[in-house]
């Protein structure tokens, strides 16, 4: 009884090793790419139709700032705040809203004028805020200028910093890096300047210090507008791109020391219309990183137009090709994680890891729809507003369609 017991463990073993092993051979066979999208209409609501704004999530909140309600008309200062849904079936009239007037943090204080065209990242709690355009679209007289907008609070405070700008940029991109801010591109329009195209510049300011650092700039392709930018493992990561077919990614790691300067960098995609790969340059698109878990990492760029031949400045959005597709690009997986375990395993096995290429994204219907309209899709559209939700979430608000209508409804972007 005890050797046939015995030989029924060593089976077991023997079969769970077997099985184990198939399992994981499954897995390391099994590809990254290409993702699945479900997209969800959370909210419609034409008092806060708008494009060129900013939305930043916070805590399950989207907080909407700024924009444009028509050519030469700015949105108010005051800050619209959706709670987003737990689940994506919710409805929309289950959606809490709140508009919060502009009250500065200390009686007597500043709050932010009306602009268009800035940037929005994330501190902790706190909604960071640059730069931007007037209603005549010119650069605000705000150099060196930064807001923040603290969501526990609902008030706004601001800090000056030392610039050598004229005025504030806008269509720049920026995100928070440990203690400071990172910029990148944008242009300046004043009355005595005008840059005729997007700056290629990153730079970096210690909100604690001040400490201002210039890093090089980025000269292998044009700047978007806007300047959008995503940071993932202490990267900076930019879609770049010469000819319709050319979707260049770039990225500059962030050195440890300002006195240590490194070089932009290229992931090359080839420029073969049968190789996968989205159609670039584009404006108003969004370039947003998002993780499929155990440290699998991408970058979302979806919507926005295309940009035409020997084009410097941002045309109307009827001049401009529209774009309804989402693409991800896997970029290095994080640190030690199952992610990092399988590319290495499939690099040793001579299989490809999907890092440093693109995959279209596969939109699936979702059961739970809004009944009006029947709209499952948000639709060509570009310079709407951003954020991530959650690693494999996104929320978009607003933006304009190709007949330069300006839209009011909240998407959920999953992906997975």
């Amino acid at each position: 009884m005890e050797i046939a017991a015995g030989a029924v463990v060593a089976e077991q073993v023997v079969s769970t090793t077997v099985e184990a092993g198939a399992v994981a051979g499954v897995a390391i066979a099994q590809r990254t790419m290409p993702l699945k999208a479900t997209f969800t209409r959370v909210a419609v609501s034409d008092s806060i139709s708008r494009y060129r704004h900013s939305v930043t999530v916070v805590g399950g909140k989207a907080y909407i700032f700024g924009g444009l309600k028509g050519p030469g008309e700015l949105t108010g200062n005051e800050v619209h705040v959706i709670t987003l849904p737990s689940k994506a079936t919710a409805k929309h009239n289950e959606i809490e809203y709140h508009c919060v007037p502009a009250i500065p943090a200390e009686e007597g204080g500043s709050v932010p004028h009306p602009r268009a065209s800035h940037s929005a990242c994330l501190q902790g709690d706190r909604i960071i805020i640059t730069g931007g355009f007037d209603e005549k679209e010119m650069s605000l007289k705000e150099p060196g200028l930064v807001w923040f907008f603290d969501t526990t609070t609902l008030k706004w405070s601001s800090r000056s910093y030392e610039s050598s700008m004229p005025a504030s940029p806008f269509d720049h991109g920026t995100a928070f890096h440990k203690d400071s801010l990172l910029t990148y591109g944008g242009m300046v329009r004043t009355e005595n300047v005008s840059e005729g195209a997007a700056v290629p510049t990153l730079t970096s300011l210690n909100l604690k210090t001040g400490q201002f650092v210039i890093h090089k700039d980025q000269t292998i392709s044009p700047v978007s507008f806007p300047s959008t930018i995503a940071l993932v493992n202490n990267q900076v990561y930019v879609v770049g791109g010469e000819g319709k077919f050319d979707s260049s990614v770039h990225y500059y790691d962030i050195p440890s020391r300002p006195s240590d300067p490194t070089d932009w960098k290229t992931v090359p995609v080839p420029s073969n219309p049968l190789v996968p790969g989205p159609k670039s340059p584009r404006d108003g698109a969004g370039l947003i990183r998002v993780s499929t878990g155990h440290g699998r990492n991408y970058l979302l760029y979806f919507f926005g137009q295309e940009r035409g031949a020997n084009k410097t400045e941002i045309d109307g959005p009827e001049k401009g090709v529209f774009c309804t597709d989402l693409w991800t690009f896997q970029v290095p997986s994080s640190g030690i994680s199952l992610a990092n375990v399988k590319d290495g395993a499939r690099d040793k096995l001579g299989m490809d890891s999907g890092c440093g290429s693109w995959g279209e994204v596969e939109v699936l219907p979702h059961k739970e729809e809004f009944a009006h309209e029947g709209k499952v899709h948000p639709g060509p559209r570009t310079f709407f507003g951003s954020s991530a939700v959650d690693d494999s979430s996104i929320f978009l608000w607003g933006g304009l369609d190709p007949n330069g209508d300006v839209q009011g409804d909240g998407w959920i972007i999953k992906v997975e």
